[in-house]
């Protein structure tokens, strides 16, 4: 009874923390607009931190409202992600000297996405305009590799030619340990694997009872680490930027995240992170 307690309050308390730092994002999210940025004055690696930063918000929010419907198994597989993603952001900024090209890199690697896409295709029978597609992909895949000093295809395993771990322990000690710690245990539950099974199945002698019912086992773990990865998000993206949070009143939050009652989409959200065109 007691560890049902403290399992309760510890979760409480996760609960508490995680929608304290969804206030401060918001709040990160308002001095960010009021900046007024031009997409002219924002450097490349800059770009794909807003990319990557705009990810996490949306992947811990789906973090949060699993576990709190009881889904802590599952929620391994959206950590896993949102741990590799960190991964790339830390590298990228890691050395602001290169900090740019690592952000072309990043970029330019979907063409070697795109053409393994296109390589699982047939590629007989293609039409002219397919045709043309695909000699398009080539050729900005033969320059991606150029521009790289790109040789060897086995430098084509990740956008940035290491691996995951190497990234990470390129980046940060810290972030080394958080992905020996908690990567292969994600990955008990992104593949196919009978490890965790326990989750699922109750063995009771000749009785096996699977289930597929939320429960509050997995929950604590996956939440933590998500309000951790999540508040280092936070803390590139306002170094980067030199952010202060914005002290906006609760009604305002409230209202802003409420439907407009004319059914009118608004203008300006605050939850939107926006770099206009030059005039």
């Amino acid at each position: 009874m007691t560890n049902n307690k403290e399992k309760q309050a510890s979760q409480k308390f996760l609960r508490r923390e995680s929608e304290r730092l969804s206030l401060r994002i918001l709040r990160l999210l308002e001095a960010f607009n009021q900046k007024g940025l031009r997409l002219s004055q924002v450097a490349p690696h800059k770009r794909i931190l807003l990319l990557f930063f705009t990810r996490a918000i949306k992947t811990f929010n789906a973090i949060r409202f699993l576990c709190e419907a009881g889904y802590g198994q599952d929620v391994s597989i959206l950590l896993r992600s949102f741990l590799e993603n960190l991964i790339s952001t830390k590298y990228i900024l890691s050395d602001p000297l290169s900090a740019d090209q690592k952000a072309a890199r990043f970029v330019g690697y979907k063409w070697v996405m795109l053409k393994r896409q296109r390589a699982e295709k047939p590629q007989s029978g293609l039409t002219q305009e397919q045709g043309e597609e695909a000699d398009f992909i080539n050729k900005q895949f033969a320059e991606f590799k150029q521009k790289n000093n790109i040789i060897s295809d086995k430098a084509l395993l990740t956008w940035s030619g290491r691996s995951i771990r190497d990234m990470a322990r390129f980046s940060d000690q810290k972030l080394l340990d958080e992905y020996d710690k908690n990567f292969r245990t994600c990955s008990r539950f992104s593949h196919p694997s009978i490890l965790g099974d326990d989750a699922y199945v109750q063995d009771a002698g000749d009785i096996l009872k699977f289930s597929p019912l939320p429960s509050s086992s997995g929950v604590e773990g996956p939440l933590r680490s998500a309000i951790d990865y999540m508040e280092e998000f936070s803390l590139l993206f306002k170094t980067v930027f030199g952010l202060s949070e914005t002290r906006t009143s609760a009604r305002r939050q409230n209202k802003s995240r409420s439907p407009d009652p004319g059914g009118k989409k608004e203008h300006k959200d605050s939850r939107l992170f926006i770099l206009s065109s030059p005039a």
